[in-house]
């Protein structure tokens, strides 16, 4: 992991020289998220999103894009029910580092895919509301997602942008109920919302 922090640093802290190639900034904003495969439905799970990007011209409206992120994924019932046995709620604390194409599509729509690298450092479960624990599953360290979206130009420098961020891979291999597919494990299924600052 050193040498990717170590590369990260090079592309997001560069010298004028290289900013005459690439263009970077931040971003910050929230996701909402659920668990495919848990039993549970709805994207009851919200969580925070923050990062850093660097971009560089392809082609003429077409753009590839680099970002370190920090993302909190995870599950949730709807509401918290009166009877704690029907609560619950999992949190994932994820770093992430997608690689997308992004598209500018007429004036200030912008079309973006790609995949995302994915490395859990959290992973923890509230079963009753009453504070977070260790989960009784699994989950694996490493993820690998597919991420489509859609970005708005508000200013030259400033973006609102919405993203899908779907596990291509299951998150673990066990499954808590259900039937058909998602008998093949657990996967992060989850929409963030997001403004972008370009420097």
């Amino acid at each position: 992991m050193k040498k990717y922090f170590i590369i990260i640093c090079l592309l997001l802290f560069s010298t004028t020289s290289f900013s005459q190639i690439f263009n970077g900034g931040g971003y910050i904003g929230f996701s909402v998220s659920q668990v495919d495969g848990d039993s549970l439905g709805g994207y009851n799970k919200s969580g925070f999103v923050a990062g850093g990007f660097v971009n560089t011209e392809i082609k003429e409206n077409l753009h590839f894009q680099f970002e370190f992120k920090w993302i909190q994924k995870g599950s949730k019932t709807d509401k918290k029910i009166e009877t704690s046995e029907d609560y619950y709620e999992l949190q994932f604390n994820y770093i992430e580092m997608p690689f997308l194409i992004k598209y500018y599509y007429k004036e200030k729509i912008i079309f973006e895919t790609g995949l995302a690298e994915g490395y859990l450092f959290k992973a923890q479960e509230d079963t009753d509301g009453y504070g977070f624990r260790e989960p009784g599953f699994t989950y694996k360290k490493l993820e690998t997602s597919f991420l489509a979206g859609i970005s708005y130009m508000l200013l030259n420098n400033l973006f609102v942008n919405a993203r899908l961020n779907y596990s291509i891979i299951p998150i673990t291999n066990q499954t808590a109920g259900g039937r058909g597919w998602i008998k093949k494990g657990q996967f992060n299924n989850v929409l963030s919302f997001t403004v972008y600052y370009q420097l």
